[in-house]
């Protein structure tokens, strides 16, 4: 068993990055590397202790990885969540500290003389909390090794690609732009989804999120809230046990705070015009507005800092990338590799930005090859050691792995020898 214990929470506090001293390229001492089996970590060694364990919820001590990303399971009382990378870890954490918060809300006994005690009764609590550990990644499939490899159709195709005519989940009429004046219906729609904001503002979580159980508790206290029977503390924060002060909810969810003024369809015009505005073909548009494995909060997080990048020449395979992902899974550890390339370029700003099959990159201005890792442990694995082998750059770069996480001793040296200088990225670089 590796125990890394500070593993995620030692990285350089440095503005720019940490490079490795690159020995001089053997690459054929790479090709004949040992390759090496993923460990399981032992999460209470991995995490901090307010992720690991809490008054709702406790990490299995088992956490395998994957080569790239670890893969835990938090046993809580309103269900079990499988989690690939810490940063999910930390999302579901602080969304099941808000289901607890808005269950206590709902039983409070104005809620309950509100709307009755068959509404107040909790939903969907876990009954059947699993107790034998994870011991494989087999639970949960969704990985993102076909970033790195050469697999799959390249996402450059996606522009050539007729633009998929789909209803987000979550979104409402005013989605269509007609411009004409909404009905009584479509009022009360909305008046609905604005109240689903207020509730998420004050608890400190994404209103788009794809926990299942914190929907069904946003949406029965925003009912209650829209009937006027529970006022809401509007602009309060919420507390993460540990945490020490209130934080913001858009600090927790890390998303721009505009996603709780406006509802989905008004943010989705938005985000449609500043695509348009930093033109892009409207084929592209409507295939990343149409994919519904994006959360929306999350798709205006990405639009927002793909404009901010300015006009670098290939920001627009960005674009193309994000709307072949197909699940949310996908979406946020892509986001994470976009956010460190947009923060590396506030700080030396590229020359230009490449895709390489689903892979982005920066390319500096001395013509160095940047990729984002947003890993949390990488082992030198026949995945990986794909990747660093690859051979289908367009022309011989020199290149730099970014890497937001930590990696085997054996994976760095590999890495170096076939070619690639690694660059330890500071853990608060992506934000």
């Amino acid at each position: 068993m590796i125990r890394p214990s500070s593993l995620f929470f030692a990285f350089v506090l440095l503005p720019g990055v940490s490079l490795a001293q690159e020995p001089a390229p053997t690459p054929a001492v790479a090709e004949t590397a040992a390759l090496e089996s993923p460990p399981v970590f032992n999460a209470s060694e991995v995490l901090p202790p307010t992720l690991y364990a809490g008054l709702h919820h406790r990490v299995r001590d088992a956490a395998p990885s994957d080569g790239y990303l670890i893969h835990f399971t938090i046993d809580s009382r309103y269900g079990v969540f499988e989690c690939v990378g810490v940063r999910e870890v930390q999302r579901r954490v602080r969304e099941i500290h808000a289901i607890a918060s808005l269950v206590e809300e709902k039983s409070s006994s104005q809620f309950v003389k509100g709307v009755g005690q068959s509404v107040a009764n909790p939903v969907g609590a876990a009954t059947n909390v699993a107790t034998q550990p994870v011991t494989t990644v087999s639970r949960v499939p969704h990985t993102v090794g076909h970033f790195f490899s050469k697999a799959g159709a390249s996402a450059a195709n996606v522009v050539r690609q007729p633009a998929k005519k789909s209803q987000k989940a979550g979104q409402t009429p005013y989605d269509a732009g007609g411009g004409s004046s909404p009905s009584s219906g479509v009022m009360k729609l909305a008046g609905i989804e604005k109240s689903r904001l207020a509730v998420s503002r004050q608890f400190g979580v994404d209103p788009y999120t794809d926990n299942e159980r914190l929907r069904a508790e946003i949406d029965r206290v925003s009912k209650a809230n829209l009937a006027g029977q529970l006022p809401l503390k509007v602009g309060s924060s919420f507390v993460l046990p540990g945490a020490g002060a209130g934080l913001l909810a858009t600090e927790m969810v890390g998303v721009p705070g505009t996603i709780y003024e406006v509802t989905p369809g008004e943010l989705a015009i938005r985000d449609r015009r500043t695509l348009r505005e930093m033109g892009l073909e409207n084929s592209l548009v409507e295939s990343l507005m149409a994919n519904q494995a994006i959360p929306i909060s999350y798709r205006h997080l990405m639009v927002n800092t793909l404009n901010q990048l300015g006009p670098v020449p290939g920001r627009s395979h960005f674009v193309a990338c994000l709307s072949t992902c197909q699940n949310y899974r996908q979406a946020h550890f892509l986001g994470e590799m976009i956010l460190l390339l947009a923060s590396r370029h506030r700080q030396v700003p590229y020359a230009s930005f490449a895709l390489h099959g689903n892979l982005p990159a920066g390319i500096t201005r001395d013509g160095v090859l940047e990729v984002a890792a947003p890993v949390d442990y990488v082992t030198w694995t026949e995945g990986v050691a794909g990747f660093a082998r690859r051979n289908d750059w367009g022309y011989d770069f020199k290149k730099r792995l970014l890497l937001f996480g930590s990696a085997s001793e054996r994976a760095v040296a590999a890495f170096q020898q076939t070619g690639w200088e690694v660059a330890t990225v500071p853990q608060n670089a992506a934000r």
